[in-house]
């Protein structure tokens, strides 16, 4: 018989929630995937034997993207409670919020996090992203050229960036 490891539980959670939300997965096959995901998640729960913040983020990071935002919120903010210094729990939390229309809330913990780790190319984009939900495209610019200085090859900052342009008339560089 094979043993997996607490490691192996953790990356087989990671794969299956990552691929769960990919759009080519089949309805049937994402909801298999997902079940896994939250499986996985509370067997590291259970065998870590204690507080796990990373777990806890990633489980929570899953629910709100079910749309179960009751509960994600929830272990979001009891991870961020948990590790106040975590800088990915207090970006997704921050997401969480933005996904909930709360972009107010949402910066609030993005900026925590950077606080924390400021050249994290993913919270600056998704500072961004709280502006693009406003339609406020010269503080959308802003933040994604801020991503795009800590990583020049950042997609989304890139998309972002473009949208904004574009926004505010500035063709050729939108199109870019």
């Amino acid at each position: 018989m094979i043993y997996k490891t607490g490691q192996d539980i953790l990356d087989e959670a990671v794969r299956a929630h990552a691929r769960a939300f990919d759009e080519n997965v089949p309805e049937k096959e994402r909801v298999k995937l997902v079940k896994l995901a939250e499986h996985n998640y509370n067997q590291i729960l259970e065998l870590a034997q204690k507080q796990e913040p990373s777990v806890i983020t990633s489980l929570g990071s899953l629910y709100v993207e079910l749309g179960h935002w009751g509960i994600g919120l929830t272990l979001l903010e009891y991870a961020v409670l948990l590790d106040p210094k975590d800088h990915q729990a207090l970006n997704a939390l921050g997401c969480a919020y933005r996904r909930a229309g709360k972009n107010e809330k949402a910066r609030e913990y993005m900026l925590k996090s950077l606080n924390l780790n400021p050249n994290d190319a993913r919270v600056l984009c998704n500072m961004a992203g709280t502006y693009v939900n406003e339609g406020d495209p010269k503080s959308v610019l802003e933040w994604s050229k801020k991503a795009l200085e800590a990583d020049p090859n950042y997609l989304d900052a890139m998309l972002n960036a473009g949208l904004a342009y574009l926004e505010l008339g500035n063709y050729p560089l939108g199109w870019a």
